[in-house]
């Protein structure tokens, strides 16, 4: 419904508040950088709310927004056909690129986004000129990622179901874990937490499989 909403949890009491609302916009992923909320839209809008107002910021080269992380002193924009950058100082678009795939999914890895293609690669984002590819050990569509620096563990969530888990020695274990897309991925400490269209939430707790994977 291109809405934003604040929601403020006061004792047993959820206090929900409206920021922003417009029908044209179609949002997919959202985050606050410094007290100022950024919300990026599929048309190729970034609406950003700050104390003093708002402004939106137009993709011009690149468009339909799936998300925004941070990445260094900028924003990154993930676009299903490349990635762009925002100063939050300025509120504007610093620098797009165009990449020669579609990113279906992304998330973030050893402390930079991670960009998941259509071609069954894993590109980690070091930079908008230094994207290292890397072929992903299986086959399918990757919807869901989470990794332990603790664990020293990787799971991957996959359009069919089936969840993909790399132990601390790289050996690679194959787990049915759903009967539709998995929508979430969540390590914490030898506990793997996962959800799914099928609407269920699972959770794995094995430290031999994470271990060894015996």
């Amino acid at each position: 419904y291109g809405e934003i909403m604040e929601h403020k949890l006061k004792g047993e009491t959820l206090n929900t508040k409206s920021l922003f609302s417009n029908k044209e916009e179609d949002f997919r992923d959202v985050m606050i950088n410094k007290g100022d909320i950024y919300a990026v839209s599929r048309n190729g809008h970034v609406v950003v709310i700050t104390p003093k107002g708002r402004t939106i910021i137009q993709m011009n080269e690149i468009y339909h927004p799936i998300g925004i992380t941070p990445m260094d002193d900028y924003l990154l924009v993930v676009v299903e056909e490349g990635i762009a950058t925002i100063d939050p100082k300025t509120k504007t678009v610093v620098k797009t690129k165009k990449l020669p795939f579609n990113i279906v999914f992304y998330s973030r890895y050893d402390y930079s986004p991670t960009l998941f293609d259509d071609k069954g690669n894993m590109h980690i984002v070091r930079s908008l000129e230094n994207i290292p590819a890397e072929k992903l050990p299986f086959s399918g569509q990757v919807t869901a990622f989470a990794s332990s620096k603790n664990t020293k563990t990787i799971a991957y969530g996959m359009k069919d179901g089936s969840i993909y888990l790399v132990n601390s020695k790289g050996k690679l274990t194959k787990l049915q874990g759903h009967r539709s897309r998995i929508s979430k991925l969540k390590i914490n400490g030898w506990h793997l937490y996962s959800s799914s269209y099928d609407g269920t939430i699972k959770k794995l707790r094995s430290e031999e499989r994470f271990s060894r994977n015996a």
